[in-house]
């Protein structure tokens, strides 16, 4: 039988936080975790998270606000999570978001809750703050306890490989969807001087792809920071597909000769959610959700996917 949860018990969850320090000054990200609300085969259960994060936190020596975020994994598995919204110019976000994982009983002890807490600055570069790392216990997630962690601080650097700027346009009534590579910058791991560097834009649908492009090949030197590409490619995609397609842009190191392959360094994948997670199908759903409009990110560059 199921029983409905009392608004007191749903008060109680929500005020569940765990605190956060940041520098000096302390701030809040609950991360409190709710008893166990259903079963499934009497063995999967749902654990539901609800976090926040408050108080004032500044922004370096500057002081200025922040646009943060969180990410949630259930570890080991680091490829699939939930990510909250950026909330936007703020010293103190409040998220109150709700996020499920599915795990089963006996599977729980070897789970780890972790959340990473980031922030995007102006050039829509993603800063890591640090993160929570929590192991699952069946005990911590029946008794409904408050438990607090620090946010151990783990700075890194924004893109081990590099940033790809991208803009994207869709309309479904003339069935075309525009793709463009903007600019480089911040290639890391090339270590030729005179290294010739492409984009090579891909259309796919599902694990078939359609049809591909490039961009016009540039030579890196070791002074320059940033490349400018500015080139538009034009797909024709039917709305109806729109959901279940995706594009994979790769940056592509020219062979020194035409008898050595060109080589990938790095790569972007953008689509629905059959074949992208967090800020790449946040893209995909800003253009579609903005139709005509060109919708423009920076993003990271992922290691090229083997095989």
């Amino acid at each position: 039988m199921t029983h409905a949860l009392s608004a007191e018990e749903d008060r109680e969850a929500a005020d569940r936080r765990a605190r956060v320090i940041y520098g000096s000054e302390f701030s809040q990200i609950s991360m409190a975790e709710s008893r166990v609300l259903k079963m499934w085969s009497q063995i999967k259960v749902r654990a539901v998270i609800h976090y926040e994060w408050s108080s004032g936190t500044s922004r370096g020596l500057v002081n200025a606000p922040r646009d943060p975020f969180v990410k949630v994994f259930l570890l080991p598995d680091e490829e699939n999570f939930h990510q909250s919204k950026i909330r936007k110019r703020t010293l103190t976000p409040k998220f109150n978001e709700t996020f499920e994982f599915k795990v089963s009983a006996d599977d729980l002890s070897n789970r780890t809750l972790k959340l990473s807490v980031y922030d995007v600055d102006k050039r829509k570069v993603r800063h890591c703050l640090g993160h929570v790392i929590f192991p699952l216990t069946k005990n911590d997630m029946m008794s409904g306890e408050t438990i607090w962690r620090d946010l151990e601080l783990a700075p890194q650097p924004a893109a081990a490989l590099g940033d790809l700027q991208l803009c994207l346009s869709c309309n479904p009534y003339s069935n075309r969807i525009k793709a463009t590579v903007c600019r480089l910058r911040n290639l890391q791991g090339v270590n030729s001087n005179d290294a010739v560097v492409y984009v090579k834009v891909q259309l796919y649908h599902g694990r078939k792809m359609i049809k591909s492009k490039r961009t016009v090949p540039q030579s890196v030197s070791s002074q320059q920071v940033e490349l400018i590409f500015d080139e538009t490619f034009s797909f024709g995609v039917s709305g109806r597909f729109f959901d279940s397609c995706s594009f994979t842009f790769s940056v592509m190191l020219a062979g020194s000769s035409p008898m050595v392959k060109d080589v990938v360094h790095g790569q972007v994948v953008i689509g629905p959610f059959m074949y992208a997670r967090g800020e790449q199908l946040q893209h995909w759903q800003e253009m579609l959700s903005n139709p005509r409009n060109m919708v423009m990110r920076w993003h990271s560059l992922d290691a090229p996917k083997k095989g």
